[in-house]
């Protein structure tokens, strides 16, 4: 079968064994690209509209069920508007 390709989001582990399986085939050295749970923050000054960054929070977070590199893991939130959020 000819790969010249893979391209993965999940754990270390897994991406750690797809590379070794790829390393270890004949033929063309195939490309892999490997996303692992990187912590993606979004960081919400007093200029935000609390409503706003409740509802992006949400999105981001669950929109996918959490299932994506870019679901929102750390909210920072500054300090003058954090009450506003978290009611």
């Amino acid at each position: 079968m000819r790969v010249a390709g893979v391209a993965f989001t999940g754990s270390n582990e897994t991406a750690a064994a797809i590379h070794r399986a790829l390393a270890a085939r004949e033929g063309p050295i195939a490309a892999l690209i490997a996303e692992t749970g990187g912590q993606n923050a979004m960081i919400v000054d007093s200029s935000a509209l609390a409503e706003q960054v409740v509802n992006d929070a949400i999105a981001s977070a669950f929109g996918s069920a959490g299932q994506r590199c870019s679901a929102l893991r750390i909210l920072c939130v500054q300090e003058e508007i954090a009450d506003r959020v978290e009611s």
